[in-house]
């Protein structure tokens, strides 16, 4: 790219690698349905989100079929004939605030049809296909990690003895039947879930809405090898208006604290589960969507 370029003040030119940009992927989207579908069957990107999916469903089975669940000893002591019990666990087992069919919906289904929707009208033509993509590889990787963590620690729930309905002479659990889901108290799988399907689209919304979409490809040269190109951008001066939306764009993550604050109220987890649950459902985000959304720094000077 020629030096001889002038630049105004209040716009910077950053190169960035391994963007998948290019006039195609800006193209607006096709006039004929039947046409798009009957293409995106037939591209590469279609085995892509096959391939996406199975992952998924794969990922989310496979904690069950080859992992134990620790059964720590029930927790008690006795001192000059009296039984103490751990205080910790010994709180009152109430309804669930969010059940888990709502956690579904709220932090998968509605999330991933609101950006598919969005993408849809306002995006590129390939968001869509990217939007489920990262669904599917954050929602596998976020239920293998957490059912794994969940079977392998063990970790027993603040109402555990409530649902255990202890028996004090043999001192084991009378409802042992149903006591295997007393044991998965960290990571707190509402947290981990809840925080990565809403911040994903809290990504998403900020790429059209807040400071990123401030960023504008202006030369896309190919680099050679068929998969990456170089990528100059002109990045404007950032109105404060654009500041205020990336905030704004935050409050899907919002609703990810009060699911996760629920189940510290209602007596499910305790507040350590619900923490490791929402970094690792953060992070699992972040690194999912960084994989088909590339993101952009905006720097202004």
């Amino acid at each position: 790219m020629s030096d001889n370029h002038s630049t105004p003040e209040n716009e910077q030119f950053v190169p960035e690698l391994e963007h998948n940009t290019s006039e195609q992927d800006r193209a607006p989207c096709y006039q004929d349905p039947v046409g798009a579908v009957a293409e995106y069957v037939r591209s590469p990107d279609f085995l892509e989100l096959i391939g996406c999916l199975l992952f998924s469903a794969i990922m989310s089975v496979v904690p069950y079929l080859s992992t134990e669940i620790t059964k720590r000893p029930v927790p008690f002591q006795q001192v000059d004939g009296d039984v103490i019990l751990d205080l910790r666990l010994n709180n009152e087992l109430v309804d669930e605030t969010v059940s888990g069919i709502v956690l579904v919906l709220v932090s998968i289904v509605f999330p991933l049809l609101i950006q598919c929707f969005i993408s849809g009208t306002l995006g590129s033509r390939r968001d869509t296909h990217r939007s489920i993509c990262v669904y599917a590889i954050s929602l596998g990787l976020t239920c293998f990690v957490t059912g794994f963590i969940k079977r392998y620690c063990g970790y027993l729930r603040p109402h555990f003895y409530d649902k255990c309905d202890l028996n004090y002479d043999s001192f084991e659990c009378s409802n042992d039947g149903s006591n295997a889901e007393e044991r998965k108290s960290f990571v707190s799988g509402h947290a981990s879930l809840s925080f990565c399907g809403l911040t994903v689209l809290s990504h998403y919304l900020i790429r059209l809405f807040g400071v990123s979409s401030n960023v504008s490809p202006v030369t896309v040269n190919d680099m050679g090898d068929g998969e990456h190109v170089f990528v100059q951008y002109k990045i404007h001066k950032i109105p404060r208006v654009k500041r205020v939306l990336s905030i704004v764009c935050l409050s899907p993550m919002m609703v990810a604290v009060f699911i996760s604050c629920s189940r510290v109220k209602d007596n499910f987890h305790h507040p350590a589960d619900v923490v490791g649950g929402a970094i690792l459902g953060v992070a699992i985000a972040q690194f999912s969507n960084g994989l088909w959304f590339p993101s952009s720094v905006c720097i202004e000077t």
